[in-house]
């Protein structure tokens, strides 16, 4: 596919508006910016256009090229007996890789002062119900430390924080944040390789899911399984995700990584993509 790509091709970019777009209707944020029910949280528009610049400067972290992709037969005819637009196709995997990518290095929201006492408040009664005599706290302030392991003293003091909890009366200004420290906000968060590996299959499959019309005549084609997960672990192995060579030969692996983060969220925010 000759360089550069052009975000105003609508037929090039067929797939990418399909799953940014998701299925429902479009809802407007306060600030103005368009959001779709989709898995893609991002401006619609800002997110192809960070897209088009990045492909066509050679910006997007994988190997694996479009001559590599459209010279692999076997590849070929499975996309073709989905009935899937090969360049189109092409360009989906390539976003989708950069935008997993993306979300599972990015930023992620921090625990506000509301978040953080209301977890110390259910780990210390959880404790406190098991095995008190394990519960130690420690506070600690330049050279000056202590930690109380005594635990009625462990218990007043619980039960002191509790009361005063309990009885504030504005706990959503506990919620805000100091905009003047943005790393209270804002927390660096890069996932496993295992987690970007299913996050990028489950945004491939979200595709077909969103697209059921993409499906063989058959279950075969020349051969070939014309299965969406062994096209998406295929894609998996090519794109460098996996260097485990089971990828190409069957899905079962894949089937694994869908169980293993079946109840799994993406709580990051991309850097690139929002």
């Amino acid at each position: 596919m000759d360089k550069p790509i052009d975000c105003d091709n609508e037929q090039l970019f067929k797939y990418i508006h399909s799953i940014i777009r998701g299925k429902g209707e479009p809802h407007r944020l306060t600030d103005g910016s368009i959001r779709f029910p989709s898995m893609i949280n991002a401006d619609p528009q800002l997110a192809i256009e960070t897209f088009e610049i990045r492909y066509n400067k050679n910006e997007i972290a994988t190997r694996y090229t479009y001559e590599q992709y459209i010279s692999d037969k076997d590849l070929q005819t499975v996309i073709c007996g989905l009935k899937l637009d090969a360049d189109a196709f092409w360009l989906l995997v390539i976003f989708c890789f950069d935008y997993a990518l993306d979300r599972c290095g990015g930023l992620k929201i921090g625990d506000n002062s509301k978040d953080l006492i209301e977890k110390f408040i259910h780990v210390a009664e959880s404790v406190e119900e098991s095995d008190s005599d394990k519960i130690q706290l420690t506070l600690k302030s330049g050279k000056s430390k202590i930690t109380l392991t005594d635990g009625k003293a462990l218990a007043t003091i619980l039960q002191w924080i509790r009361q005063g909890y309990d009885s504030t009366e504005d706990k959503d200004s506990l919620s805000s944040f100091d905009k003047s420290d943005p790393q209270q906000m804002f927390l660096q968060n890069e996932e496993s390789d295992s987690v970007l590996l299913w996050y990028f299959a489950t945004l491939m499959r979200y595709f077909f899911e969103l697209n059921p019309l993409y499906k063989g005549d058959s279950k075969k084609c020349d051969g070939l399984s014309l299965s969406k997960n062994l096209l998406i672990s295929t894609l998996i192995f090519n794109l460098g995700l996996s260097r485990n060579p089971s990828f190409r030969e069957s899905d079962e692996t894949l089937k694994g990584f869908f169980k293993q983060y079946k109840s799994k969220k993406i709580e990051t925010l991309g850097n690139l993509y929002y």
